[in-house]
């Protein structure tokens, strides 16, 4: 976790916010399901003390796996043929190919979702900074050495 050093005013962490978004969106590093962006006329104070509103986003790192089709392959392969011979593989129905598609999709969700990188605006008496958490789910205590 790291947080800003200095805290700022409402309208300057709405740019830095907004500023964060657009950087993540811009790396290709990074995939998003969705952000918002926070509009110029938001009361940020008033929906933080009085709603409880939270502003964060939340980005993926690209795993390596998913840049390199013939590694995608290689690890997706073991997954489909635990369900599926070679031979149904030849010559898939519809539903087999929708059951694919699934597989497929959870697989890489499962990649992208093991290194989020995610980012709030917080709040110390009026004032506002930006908490960022890198999360790395394979360095996760599992119970072992702890």
């Amino acid at each position: 976790m790291v947080c800003d050093a200095n805290n700022v005013d409402e309208r300057s962490i709405q740019i830095r916010f907004n500023r964060l978004i657009q950087q993540f969106e811009k790396n290709p590093k990074y995939m998003s399901l969705g952000n918002e962006l926070i509009p110029d006329d938001e009361d940020i104070s008033y929906n933080i003390s009085v709603k409880n509103k939270r502003y964060e986003a939340i980005f993926y790192q690209q795993p390596a796996e998913l840049s390199d089709t013939t590694l995608l392959r290689e690890k997706l392969m073991p997954i489909i043929l635990k369900k599926y011979t070679a031979e149904e593989l030849a010559n898939p129905t519809e539903e087999m190919q929708k059951e694919l598609m699934k597989i497929s999709f959870d697989y890489m969700m499962d990649l992208c979702s093991k290194k989020p990188v995610w980012f709030m605006i917080s709040e110390l008496y009026g004032k506002y900074y930006i908490t960022m958490f890198y999360d790395n789910e394979y360095n996760r205590a599992n119970g072992e050495d702890l």
